[in-house]
């Protein structure tokens, strides 16, 4: 039960740091993007629900200078890193996490219609 509770406030507090990032004058850091985008690409594939959330939220991360980072080994090293501890998780703990991506209740919260 903590454990599905610290894996779901560390994917919410990855995604929620990450919005913030395309106010801001400089980009994210090519190692933050990849973390990110790790997180992104693993909800939409466990839940095709939440792909375009997922494909929004990429392309608010850094528009057009994503293509770029991509190629660098931070990228890849923070892509990679996380994709492998995400891998690990359990599907309950998956679905607890992602949720945060899915379209809001209709009472404002985060979480699918019921």
């Amino acid at each position: 039960m903590y454990r599905a509770f610290k894996v779901r406030r560390i994917i919410g507090v990855c995604l929620a740091a990450a919005l913030p990032w395309q106010a801001l004058a400089d980009p994210p850091s090519d190692a933050g993007l990849g973390q990110v985008e790790a997180i992104l690409t693993f909800c939409a594939k466990s839940d095709p629900k939440l792909a375009p959330r997922a494909h929004e939220g990429m392309e608010q991360l850094a528009g057009h200078a994503r293509e770029a980072a991509r190629k660098t080994p931070a990228y890849q090293q923070g892509f990679n890193t996380l994709t492998e501890l995400l891998a690990k998780l359990t599907p309950a703990q998956v679905a607890a996490g992602c949720a945060v991506l899915a379209p809001p209740k209709a009472n404002g919260k985060p979480g699918r219609e019921s």
